[in-house]
């Protein structure tokens, strides 16, 4: 059975691919085909060091409680994940959405 594919859009070129004309749509944007299980790894290492990172946050701090975080994370033409930082310059217009909540305490 042939590897699931997933067509990845950006408005620039794949760093990988520079020179060697990824698929264009048009002069302002560009894709990349990648295999669903290449998603499904990355997507399954970005949540886990998130999730890592968040088991270390306690419940409470002061009056506030945290039991929802909600993160934004942009995809690469390779299928990278990341969170877009200030420093990278540029905006993201699309991404992925990940709603991590607590689980309540078994009683």
């Amino acid at each position: 059975m042939a590897d699931k594919k997933i067509w990845v859009v950006s408005t620039e070129p794949p760093r990988s691919n520079f020179g060697n004309g990824p698929a264009a749509e048009s002069a302002l944007s560009f894709r990349e085909e990648i295999s669903a299980e290449r998603l499904k790894k990355m997507m399954f290492e970005f949540t886990d060091a998130i999730c890592d990172i968040l088991s270390e946050l306690p419940d409470e701090s002061g009056k506030y409680s945290v039991d929802q975080v909600e993160i934004n994370a942009v995809m690469a033409t390779d299928g990278h994940l990341g969170i877009m930082g200030s420093s990278l310059g540029g905006s993201a217009e699309g991404g992925i959405t990940l709603i991590f909540r607590r689980r309540e305490p078994d009683d």
